[in-house]
């Protein structure tokens, strides 16, 4: 359901907080597993783990939302400074 933060055991868990148009899409795993690939590809041709630049950050926190959706914790927050 879009936009809405659910109850999760674990207190400690970062829930994402209601984001203006947040909807969910349903997409194959093959989809998600080629896009998290792409995503680790440019973070080594680009040197990103270093988190530099504003690109640098981007790409991994998109990376560790993208980790975190294939293993079903579509709903755990990613700070945006995560190191790969």
């Amino acid at each position: 359901m879009a936009g809405i933060n659910f109850i999760d055991e674990n207190p400690y868990t970062p829930k994402l907080k209601f984001r203006k148009n947040m909807e969910e899409i349903t997409i194959y795993k093959f989809q998600l597993e080629t896009i998290i690939e792409a995503l680790r590809i440019t973070s080594n041709i680009h040197n990103s783990s270093k988190g530099e630049t504003c690109y640098d950050r981007q790409v991994r926190q998109a990376y560790e939302y993208a980790k975190n959706a294939l293993k079903g914790e579509k709903e755990t927050e990613v700070p945006y400074m995560k190191g790969l």
